[in-house]
């Protein structure tokens, strides 16, 4: 099963239209699913993402997970193009001052790229940071590693 992770609506509606997903009502939070596809609005920021995740994880019973956090990115315009996607292999938390590094195992045409995450929006450029930025990604891979193998 694969289960996409999203936390704006901008970046959720893409998906479920595309993936003809349905809202799953056994949730109290956004959770769309076609069958053997999930997505999860896991909402903006580090506060509810565990609590979301685990309790999808409960709720259907635990299977073979492979989790997918797809989302918007900051970033200087040195170190990514707007409208390009990239794989992350390193992902920073700046609060917390640690690194985490998903296994990437599939040969893909992804450029590759750091994040970092931060707690709080950034409105000056961000040039303190040499990477892209979210307020997600630390978070959900630490979550998810806890339930899944570091590949997926």
């Amino acid at each position: 099963m694969q289960c996409i992770l999203t936390a704006l609506k901008a970046e959720s509606d893409p998906m479920i239209d595309y993936f003809h997903l349905q809202r799953v009502s056994d949730f109290s939070f956004p959770v769309f699913s076609n069958g053997n596809l999930f997505l999860i609005g896991i909402g903006i920021g580090k506060r509810s993402i565990s609590n979301r995740i685990n309790h999808f994880v409960q709720t259907i019973g635990n299977p073979p997970i492979q989790f997918i956090n797809i989302g918007i990115a900051g970033g200087k315009h040195t170190i990514a193009e707007i409208g390009n996607l990239y794989c992350i292999h390193k992902i920073i938390d700046a609060s917390l001052k640690k690194s985490f590094y998903p296994d990437i195992l599939i040969k893909h045409p992804l450029e590759e790229r750091v994040i970092t995450t931060v707690d709080t929006e950034i409105n000056d450029g961000g040039d303190i940071y040499n990477t892209l930025v979210d307020m997600e990604a630390s978070e959900i891979f630490r979550v998810c590693s806890k339930i899944v193998p570091l590949q997926n």
